[in-house]
C-alpha cells in the first residue's frame, strides 16, 4: 500500500522560484527552505498547489492537506464586531464549547479575548488548532513567530505528527534559520528552493 501523501516529480516553478522534487508520507516532516525574503504571493501560491486548490502537473496528492494561516488582525473592525477566541474556535473548528474552552485554557488564552487583540503567536496557534480539527496533514509557515511561538507550535505539532504529516515553509532570519524541528528528535526532510 502506498502511503505517500504528496509526490512532486521533477519539481516545479512558482514565478522565479524552483521547488525541487520530493515525497512526503504519513509521520514525516519536511521543510521547504526559501533562500531569502520573498513576496508572500509565492507562499500563497505554494499553499494552493500543495493543498490541491491550484493544479500543478508535477504534484500528485495522495491525501488532503490544510494550510495554516493566522486570522488577520483587524483592530478597526473590532470596534463594530467583536469575535472572541472562543467564538472563533467553535465557529471554525470541529470543537464544541467544552473542548474549545479546555484548549484555550491549556494554552493560557482567555476565551473572552477579542481575537483582534491577540498577538501573532496566539493567532497562528489558534489557526493551527482549527486546521488540526479538520485534518492531520498541514502546511505552515513559521515566519513572524518569536521563539516562544515556535516552541508552542512545535509542542502542538509533536502530538500529531504520527497521525499525519507537516510541511513547514521557512525563511532565513537574523539568527539564520529556525525550523520547527532543528534538533534530531524528529527526522526532517529539507527541500531548498532555488531562485
Amino acid at each position: 500500500m502506498n502511503n505517500r501523501l504528496i509526490t512532486v516529480e521533477g519539481g516545479f516553478n512558482i514565478q522565479s522560484m524552483f521547488i525541487g522534487p520530493f515525497t512526503l508520507s504519513k509521520g514525516e516532516c519536511m521543510a521547504i527552505d526559501f533562500p531569502g525574503a520573498l513576496d508572500f504571493s509565492i507562499q500563497d501560491t505554494l499553499f494552493r498547489v500543495l493543498t490541491g486548490q491550484q493544479m500543478e502537473p508535477a504534484v500528485t496528492l495522495g491525501g488532503k492537506f490544510v494550510s495554516v494561516k493566522p486570522m488577520i488582525s483587524k483592530p478597526f473592525t473590532s470596534l463594530f464586531m467583536r469575535t472572541t477566541a472562543m467564538q472563533f474556535l467553535v465557529a471554525n473548528s470541529a470543537y464544541d464549547r467544552a473542548l474549545a474552552e479546555a484548549y484555550l485554557n491549556s494554552n493560557s488564552i482567555d476565551p473572552d479575548i477579542d481575537i483582534n487583540k491577540l498577538g501573532y503567536n496566539d493567532r497562528l496557534l489558534l489557526s493551527l488548532e482549527v486546521a488540526y480539527s479538520k485534518c492531520k496533514n498541514i502546511i505552515i509557515s513559521t515566519s513572524g513567530l518569536d521563539y516562544t511561538g515556535i516552541q508552542n507550535i512545535r509542542n502542538r505539532v509533536i502530538t500529531e505528527i504520527e497521525n499525519g504529516a507537516i510541511i513547514e515553509i521557512t525563511y532565513p532570519d537574523t539568527r539564520g534559520r529556525t525550523r520547527l524541528f532543528d534538533d534530531t528528535s524528529i527526522p526532517q526532510k529539507v527541500v531548498t528552493v532555488v531562485d
